[in-house]
């Protein structure tokens, strides 16, 4: 309520993030413990202003970025009073760290960051990207995935990176609850169902939330987007 997004992606991160983790053939608590840390790692946003929380990060200023980044600490200081949350909470403390060790103040590197926190920076920056939180414009997926790509080994654990692009490109199942993807119409693939409805730029719908997906508006939605000269943004699973 507080971020005033509808866009569902903590929801999207933690299932994400969990799939990650169970292609490392992590155990079923280890697994919980990233998925619970996807849902509530903003939890230190109460603490901003909400016209802050509307700003696309590239768009900040230094300070401003300063505050916003300060979220993730805000969110262990938070969650780790509860005893059952503080290894969660250690997960959302280390998001920010980069993976080759620049990072300030505890240049954690590689392996010595938690592996939950290794999983969530990698799925919430291309979440963001795409959905538009990260710039101005929305990232088309192909761009968010090589952007992704580039900071392998800087910012990014790259065999993780190489994981979660697997996942996006198969964009499998979850063995518990319902994942959706953010994606362009030419990701789209017959019988996949909409989880949210597609809107024109007139903010009219043109497909509705459940919806399963043919080869007709598939080709639809390709030439609309080439006529506009913009992506539609596709909420799908």
């Amino acid at each position: 309520m507080h971020n005033q997004d509808v866009t569902r992606h903590n929801f999207r991160v933690a299932g994400h993030a969990r799939l990650i983790a169970e292609r490392q053939t992590c155990d079923k608590l280890t697994t919980f413990q990233i998925y619970i840390a996807g849902l509530l790692y903003e939890t230190g946003k109460l603490a901003l202003k909400q016209n802050l929380l509307t700003k696309p990060i590239d768009t900040m200023s230094q300070h401003e970025k300063s505050l916003y980044n300060g979220f993730y600490q805000k969110s262990f200081d938070l969650l780790n009073k509860v005893d059952e949350l503080s290894f969660v909470a250690e997960i959302i403390k280390h998001i920010p760290a980069n993976y080759n060790g620049n990072t300030a103040p505890d240049h954690l590197s590689a392996e010595e960051i938690p592996l939950g926190s290794r999983i969530i920076a990698i799925v919430s920056m291309y979440d963001n990207l795409v959905n538009g939180r990260q710039s101005q414009a929305k990232t088309s997926t192909a761009l968010a995935k090589h952007h992704i790509k580039e900071l392998a080994k800087t910012m990014f654990d790259p065999s993780l990176v190489n994981h979660y692009l697997t996942i996006l490109d198969e964009r499998p199942r979850s063995s518990e609850g319902n994942v959706d993807y953010l994606l362009n119409s030419e990701d789209l693939r017959e019988g996949m169902v909409l989880t949210r409805d597609i809107v024109n730029i007139d903010k009219n719908p043109m497909l509705t939330k459940g919806t399963e997906v043919d080869q007709h508006h598939i080709d639809k939605l390709i030439k609309i987007e080439k006529e506009q000269g913009e992506y539609f943004l596709i909420y799908a699973r």
